[in-house]
């Protein structure tokens, strides 16, 4: 269990940069931040590419577990339980005519 006089207080300051090269500049009305250790939290208005990236893949496998979740209605409908013959079914469906030297 932490004690409380070892607690760390941390004071925020709150504003816009341009990074460049990886490097942020602190605003001049900031400089007792000058030389100081801070801890960053980076709030970017476009995501980076990792990020981007796994929304993508995200993406991809939301669509592939519907299309498993499709496949797997379909195969619970059963819906050529009713077909006797297969092949007889798929000639009266594409309306097959017996081809000239052809069985």
């Amino acid at each position: 269990m932490e004690n409380a006089s070892h607690a760390q207080v941390f004071w925020a300051a709150e504003f816009e940069t341009q990074a460049e090269n990886g490097l942020i500049r602190l605003p001049a009305s900031y400089p007792e931040l000058a030389n100081a250790n801070l801890r960053v939290l980076v709030l970017s208005s476009s995501p980076s590419t990792a990020e981007a990236t796994a929304a993508q893949e995200a993406q991809r496998q939301a669509k592939r577990d519907r299309l498993l979740a499709a496949f797997e209605q379909l195969k619970a409908a059963n819906p050529f339980r009713d077909i006797a013959d297969p092949v007889q079914w798929q000639r009266e469906q594409r309306q097959d005519r017996p081809l000239l030297e052809r069985e």
